[in-house]
């Protein structure tokens, strides 16, 4: 059975009308319609979203490479070690790994890092409020990282890069996980929920993201169709709700990126959202992981600073044009390589596409919660240029509800 609901037609303009000043998800709910934006690689962790979970709103981690990170680079040498104590034997002294074995354990430590994140979040937060996670349909391993955020008892699962169409089969032993994916217009809207509806679990609330604001990697098929008007704030929201109301659904319908302040989330609830995700904006938080260097970058973006790109994630990209990694990426030889990481179903940087990014954004990911000065990449929204100062998580929060 769907822990979404539906109602009669005639009730469904009262039911928007009373989510208009607080926001639902499932059994969790906010009085201030705000949802923790989540941010890859190794940015939000447990620290971030505990601490807005802690202050009432509803957290996010971020799963996407977790075991790559440093706080978690003992727990990999360790398992690795571990790996090729088991494979020695006579004929392998060394203990020389396959492919398949190497595989096995990078999934077996990324496991036990998000059921150690999702752990820690919870008791930052001290039951406050709800912590969730944000897995991508496009990582290999995507329903073993599901399944191991469920058993850690996490409250809601956030997915996108893809059609998260196998996720209420995932979650369908552990109801009270809400599940609530990413989207970026109706149209995928319209497939999703034919998709559920035939599985009999409707999403539990919809985010919508604005490509032409987004950060990160961004729901559009090349940098020209970031700009699309469908993906748009005032085409987006209204071309939803409508066909939610003509389905009877009710769910929340949740806004994207771009947003910074209480008074620019009161412009996107006046279009009929339900509530905003903020990300980059938490991103220049004192509880985020990125580096020093990574947030005082932000705090001094402007909008010439901030570039969109082609991702070898096969996706467009937003960053901080600065981002060093931009200066070596063009004499990077192309080829085909071999990795031992295959963290994405599909990266033309590791298959040799000669006409995008040529860089390993996981490990370029990685270095920005760090200081690697002359290799890393700072993933950032169109709302950077509008920070002006790093800011504890409660500041930030206070900013949104006086």
């Amino acid at each position: 059975m769907s822990n979404s609901y539906t109602l009669p037609m005639e009730k469904i303009e009262q039911a928007w009308e009373q989510i208009w000043h607080k926001l639902t998800i499932w059994k969790h709910s906010v009085d201030i319609a705000v949802i923790q934006g989540w941010m890859g690689v190794g940015i939000s962790t447990a620290e971030l979203a505990g601490n807005v979970a802690l202050n009432w709103w509803i957290g996010t981690i971020s799963a996407t490479a977790l075991h790559k990170t440093a706080q978690y680079r003992h727990l990999l040498i360790q398992n690795i070690k571990e790996a090729k104590k088991n494979a020695s034997t006579p004929e392998n002294p060394r203990g020389k790994l396959s492919q398949e074995q190497i595989d096995a354990y990078l999934l077996k430590t990324q496991i036990e890092c998000i059921k150690s994140e999702v752990k820690k979040a919870k008791e930052i937060a001290q039951g406050k409020w709800a912590v969730f996670i944000n897995i991508m349909v496009a990582t290999t391993n995507y329903e073993e990282q599901v399944k191991a955020a469920c058993e850690a008892w996490v409250d809601g699962i956030v997915s996108w890069a893809g059609l998260p169409k196998y996720l209420p089969e995932l979650t369908k032993d552990y109801p009270d996980v809400a599940i609530v994916p990413i989207l970026s217009n109706v149209k995928g809207v319209n497939v999703l929920l034919k998709l559920r509806e035939k599985s009999g679990r409707l999403p539990d609330a919809i985010i919508l993201e604005d490509p032409s604001t987004a950060g990160w990697h961004l729901g559009a098929a090349n940098v020209e169709k970031t700009q699309n008007e469908e993906g748009k704030l005032s085409t987006a929201i209204p071309a939803v709700i409508a066909l939610l109301k003509s389905k009877g659904i009710h769910i929340p319908v949740i806004w994207a990126w771009g947003i910074t302040n209480k008074e620019e989330m009161n412009e996107i609830i006046k279009l009929w959202a339900s509530g905003v995700q903020v990300g980059t904006r938490f991103a220049a938080s004192k509880e985020s992981r990125a580096s020093q260097q990574f947030k005082d970058a932000i705090v001094n973006a402007t909008k010439e600073k901030i570039l969109t790109y082609m991702s070898s994630a096969w996706l467009p990209a937003r960053a901080l044009e600065e981002s060093w990694i931009f200066e070596r990426m063009n004499d990077v030889e192309v080829k085909v390589r071999k990795c031992i990481e295959n963290c994405l179903v599909h990266c033309w940087y590791r298959d040799g596409n000669p006409n995008l990014a040529q860089m390993c954004i996981n490990k370029e990911l990685v270095r920005s919660t760090t200081w690697w000065r002359w290799e890393w990449l700072m993933f950032t929204g169109s709302s950077a240029e509008r920070i002006e100062s790093i800011l504890t998580v409660k500041e930030i929060m206070e900013m949104f509800s006086k």
